[in-house]
């Protein structure tokens, strides 16, 4: 009996044995995986730091237009990514004439044709960066492919394809572009914003309008964040219009955030009148656009809404009287004190005395 007790034990503790072994083993093994990632980390930040160090001074001399490049050195294929990211910086960075370098050198070393076989891997971020790519060295060959993914794709790549479209041939991308615009309400109004500008005014404006002429009601304050990329007096046009047919609150409150920004004096009548709509999002609206379209005879306007039920249109009420260029602190304080509404006074008080003018006491 005994003789088996000891025979347990050893085994039990060649057991323990196994297992300490085996777990100093497996630490082991980690520590040299953790290592060798770590070596192979910093020998691949290293070599992308000798990347960065041959090639950004020959993408400076090539913005320069220097007639006299010396030859480039042999691009490896691990490096294609490393390259197209400082060249797109390059692009993104200088002006319009001094790009053609830069676009020759991308061409000489196959980016045109590298870019292109990215565009039909799964990667997004590589795909991503192809579409970019392929705008600023404007290839036009490549129009179905961008087009392609501008309609079909998704998130970054879409938006970024699109940018690509409007950069080789802005009249050719309008008509596309700008019905995607209408249908991603998901992409950002920057963005947007952006491309819009690189297409131009000139260019946009007469689809942009037919665009916001067709559109739902819903999509129609959205898309009225782009009246700075319409030709003025076409905007002009199309904010009267949409005032004078559409009684949709949100629709009427974007109208006067451009009204506002037109600075539409002949619209000066509508605004009044809508200060006595029920909707207060729009009385916040048209105090506002009035606020920048008033005169000295407009002031009773301003005044009497400061006694709005609602707190935010009687601040905006108080801050148009203040930023009135005809005002001085004696007729603000003469507005403050002849309100026989207390909030009318007290809101008074709060912005003078946010503005630092005369004593809001």
């Amino acid at each position: 009996m005994e003789r088996k007790l000891e025979m347990l034990k050893i085994e039990a503790l060649q057991v323990v044995v196994g297992i300490a072994a085996g777990l100093a083993i497996t630490t082991v093994l980690i520590l040299i995986s953790l290592l060798f990632m770590s070596w192979i980390q910093n020998n691949r930040k290293k070599r992308q730091e000798r990347f960065y160090a041959e090639w950004e001074p020959l993408l400076a001399e090539a913005s320069l237009g220097s007639e006299q490049m010396p030859p480039l050195p042999s691009l490896r294929r691990r490096d294609y990514i490393s390259f197209l990211l400082v060249w797109n910086r390059f692009q993104q960075n200088l002006r319009v004439e001094s790009r053609w370098g830069l676009l020759q050198m991308a061409t000489d070393l196959g980016m045109n044709q590298v870019a292109a076989r990215m565009m039909k891997r799964r990667d997004e971020t590589g795909k991503a960066l192809a579409a970019l790519t392929l705008g600023n060295l404007k290839d036009y060959t490549r129009w179905h492919l961008l087009q392609t993914m501008a309609e079909r794709e998704s998130g970054l790549c879409a938006q970024i394809a699109a940018g690509a479209l409007a950069k080789i041939d802005p009249l050719r991308a309008a008509p596309i572009l700008i019905p995607l615009f209408v249908e991603r309400h998901e992409w950002p109004q920057t963005r947007v914003a952006a491309i819009l500008g690189e297409m131009g005014s000139s260019i946009v404006s007469e689809p942009l309008v037919d665009a916001i002429r067709k559109a739902e009601e819903a999509d129609i304050p959205r898309l009225l964040r782009y009246i700075p990329f319409i030709e003025p007096h076409a905007a002009v046009l199309l904010v009267r219009e949409l005032l004078a047919n559409r009684d949709n609150s949100e629709v009427i409150a974007a109208c006067l955030i451009a009204v506002r920004y037109l600075e539409d004096h002949k619209s000066k009548d509508v605004v009044i009148n809508l200060l006595d709509h029920p909707g207060w999002a729009v009385r916040v609206q048209a105090v506002n656009a009035l606020g920048r379209l008033a005169g000295t005879g407009d002031v009773d306007h301003l005044s009497r809404m400061l006694s709005d039920s609602n707190w935010w249109v009687r601040y905006r009420s108080a801050q148009a009287l203040v930023g009135l260029p005809f005002m001085d602190p004696k007729k603000l304080e003469n507005i403050k004190e002849g309100q026989s509404d207390r909030y009318a006074r007290d809101i008074m008080a709060q912005v003078i005395g946010e503005e630092g003018i005369g004593d809001s006491r």
